[in-house]
């Protein structure tokens, strides 16, 4: 796919794909970028918390929002299109340019020892004699919003507290814990909009494999 005028990135502060895997689309017009950007706003889409447009002509930001601007009549407008379609495609050399300097200003997540994050993540979970599940916005595999899949529950799932519940409602973030803690008659299962909550949930009630 040939890449347009107009780069849209988008991704969130706390986790962030890194470098091209932050790229949404391209665009010929700034108006078009500005629109799809809009998508990815905290607002638009519940998790989504920057997005940026770059222009590979310049090799500059430009601002997401759209500033006042003179209107143009038809015949301007019809002039700037031609010109647009006439114009040659972005030079390979400097695309290539582009890549390496959105790459190198991108945040990498930090390298974590595998044998480490196994060992803090099963000191994290309850002891189970049966089967244990963790989901992660089950909803959104169904293309629901937290408060649809609660009315399909068709009960209210157990929070670890209420302030949790009205995050998971605006943020759009479950986590459900599932487990069977002595025999496959009886189970807990707890919800939270973080996985940290869930985790400082289990400590608190002595729950966890290290309490």
């Amino acid at each position: 796919m040939a890449l347009k005028r107009y780069l849209v990135f988008v991704g969130q502060d706390y986790y962030p794909a890194g470098g091209w895997q932050d790229f949404s689309n391209s665009f010929d017009t700034i108006a078009e970028a500005r629109e799809d950007a809009a998508t990815h706003t905290p607002v638009a889409c519940k998790g989504w918390m920057w997005s940026h447009i770059v222009d590979t002509t310049t090799g500059e930001e430009v601002s997401v929002d759209a500033v006042d601007e003179p209107d143009e009549d038809v015949d301007a407008q019809m002039d700037d299109a031609a010109e647009l379609q006439s114009s040659p495609p972005p030079d390979p050399a400097h695309i290539a340019a582009l890549r390496a300097k959105i790459d190198a200003v991108r945040p990498k997540p930090a390298a974590l020892s595998a044998a480490l994050v196994a060992r803090a993540f099963s000191v994290m979970l309850p002891k189970h004699a049966a089967s244990l599940t963790l989901e992660h916005n089950d909803h959104k595999s169904y293309y629901q919003t937290v408060e649809q899949h609660i009315a399909d529950l068709g009960r209210e799932p157990d929070w670890v507290s209420p302030v949790e519940r009205q995050k998971a409602l605006a943020t759009g973030e479950l986590w459900t814990l599932h487990w069977y803690p002595e025999t496959p008659i009886g189970s807990h299962r707890i919800c939270a909009a973080s996985l940290d909550a869930i985790a400082q949930w289990l400590e608190d009630n002595g729950m966890a494999f290290g309490s």
